[in-house]
């Protein structure tokens, strides 16, 4: 690789890293966004045949990697709602209507199973509303 391909890598790889750091704001600091990029596209290089496309498959790969840490170091919220897009009863026959009800009692079991409390039997709120 020549001088100038060397210094259009590094300018590629600094652009990508200057993007991934905007996207991880608060998350990560820009150095640490860099570096991931950095030793991303290092990794990708030892084995690539072709070097056209390391830029665009190691902001991919850096991306995910950055994602993955993110994650390990806090886990994602669990949402506060869930949008199921059931269809309303209301005028359809009574085949309809019961396959909208198995629907619904299929996406509310799994809620269930999905709650913390489903796991060791108890309520969330101590004061025994359920």
């Amino acid at each position: 690789m020549n001088p100038d391909d060397l210094d259009k890598t590094e300018q590629e790889l600094t652009e990508i890293a200057r993007r991934l750091a905007e996207r991880f704001t608060g998350t990560f600091t820009h150095a640490t966004v860099e570096r991931y990029v950095f030793e991303s596209y290092k990794a990708l290089a030892a084995s690539a045949r072709l070097a056209a496309f390391l830029p665009a498959l190691t902001e991919r790969f850096a991306d995910d990697r950055l994602v993955a840490l993110a994650y390990v170091q806090k886990p994602p919220a669990r949402p506060r709602y869930l949008d199921w897009t059931v269809p309303d009863p209301e005028g359809k026959d009574m085949v309809e209507v019961r396959r909208i009800r198995d629907e619904l009692d299929l996406l509310v079991t799994d809620l269930v199973n999905y709650l913390p409390e489903a796991a060791d039997g108890e309520p969330d709120d101590q004061k025994g509303t359920p």
